[in-house]
């Protein structure tokens, strides 16, 4: 069933998780959800690379693309999702959405034990995917679109998506930019 409100989903996770990030994107994005998906921007691997070689291709971004588009995504999604067991920047992108406001849902890996400040940022643990999608559902159901009534505030908006983001790059929030750049490839939903 597709619910009646499309969410924008943030999935913080470590490049160690990267094919249960990417199985968890198309689930949700089959279920009618954006997911903003940072592993698109990761680097090719190879199997004859070695450990080291791995990692500081993992750990570049030679022009802040991915730094940008994780925190601008972490502070804009309707949810996050941290998929555990993960490493420094994923309890730093659920401490950028907890200060944003964002709800983060968490479905902690099979042998962790989260830290104070990551299992109190975290407003929801699950121990199985199949809970977990459950709940988004009914997340996506209980929160409708909010319109603001009352009071104007002014504020600048992407000029593309409307989105009122932490920062703007001329006109646009970093992931229209990105778009902008032709570096994220955007995604179109199946009916």
């Amino acid at each position: 069933m597709k619910p009646s409100r499309s969410l924008t989903i943030y999935i913080a996770s470590s490049f160690r998780n990267l094919h249960a990030v990417q199985m968890l994107t198309i689930i949700l994005r089959e279920a009618g959800h954006e997911v903003l998906d940072w592993t698109e921007f990761a680097p090719p691997l190879s199997a004859d690379m070695l450990p080291v070689q791995r990692r500081t291709a993992l750990d570049s971004d030679k022009y802040g693309h991915i730094f940008e588009f994780c925190t601008e995504a972490c502070g804009t999604a309707d949810l996050v999702i941290y998929l555990g067991a993960s490493g420094q920047d994923s309890g730093t992108e659920v401490g950028i959405a907890y200060n944003a406001g964002v709800p983060v849902y968490g479905l902690s890996g099979p042998l962790e034990a989260p830290g104070l400040i990551l299992a109190r940022a975290v407003s929801r643990w699950f121990g199985k995917t199949s809970e977990l999608l459950a709940v988004v559902e009914e997340f996506a159901e209980e929160h409708p679109v909010e319109v603001a009534v009352g009071a104007v505030q002014k504020v600048k908006v992407c000029v593309t998506c409307g989105a009122v983001p932490t920062f703007l790059y001329g006109d646009y929030c970093a992931l229209c930019a990105l778009r902008q750049l032709g570096l994220v490839i955007r995604r179109v939903r199946q009916p």
